[in-house]
């Protein structure tokens, strides 16, 4: 009888593997600030007070509008990439990532660690992750200067941008507050050494 199941459950695998000639549907995105302001303000109640779980079943049907309204229009946005290129994409997303302290390499060098032209580079990485790719590295920079500014590992705002590669606090300022709606030094917490 288990030798049945297990024949089973492998013919069950077989059908539900993905075969590497089809295209696979991918999506990325991050949360967007609304909802991490929602997320952070349980942190705010006890949980121990008896509206509490009445009070994130709200949270949690607030958070699930959000998710609705924003991707309710999405199905357009939606593409199938082949593997290989979605691998190819993956690689050069994951150079970005592991980039972050040092300036944006440039969509050419981009393209070429992709083994693509400039253009379907462009083309399919807004594609995979719906935005450009200089725009996701501005972001994921960004995200990293929040982690950076609360970590309480720098003296001065300025540590903060130069670590981050920026010459100017200015510009760091003005790109921190476009991407979250406020001033980095709302966030900065200074090191206590």
């Amino acid at each position: 009888m288990s030798a049945s199941i297990a024949d089973q459950n492998l013919k069950n695998a077989n059908k539900r593997r993905i075969k590497s000639d089809k295209n696979t549907l991918y999506f990325y995105d991050h949360i967007d600030s609304n909802s991490k302001l929602i997320i952070h303000n349980i942190k705010n109640k006890s949980f121990l007070e008896p509206s509490f779980q009445i009070y994130l079943q709200g949270v949690s049907l607030r958070l699930l509008a959000k998710f609705i309204n924003r991707y309710s229009n999405l199905a357009q946005l939606l593409h199938h990439i082949p593997d290989k290129e979605a691998e190819a994409l993956n690689l050069t997303k994951n150079y970005l990532l592991e980039n972050l302290l040092i300036g944006f390499p440039g969509v050419d060098m981009l393209a070429e660690m992709a083994g693509m032209s400039v253009t379907k580079y462009k083309s399919l990485f807004r594609k995979m992750f719906v935005t450009t790719p200089n725009h996701f590295f501005i972001r994921q920079k960004m995200i990293l200067a929040q982690e950076l500014l609360k970590s309480e590992n720098f003296v001065d705002l300025s540590d903060v941008a130069y670590k981050l590669n920026y010459s100017k606090v200015s510009k760091f300022s003005n790109s921190y507050f476009q991407h979250f709606g406020k001033k980095p030094s709302d966030d900065f917490m200074r090191s206590e050494f």
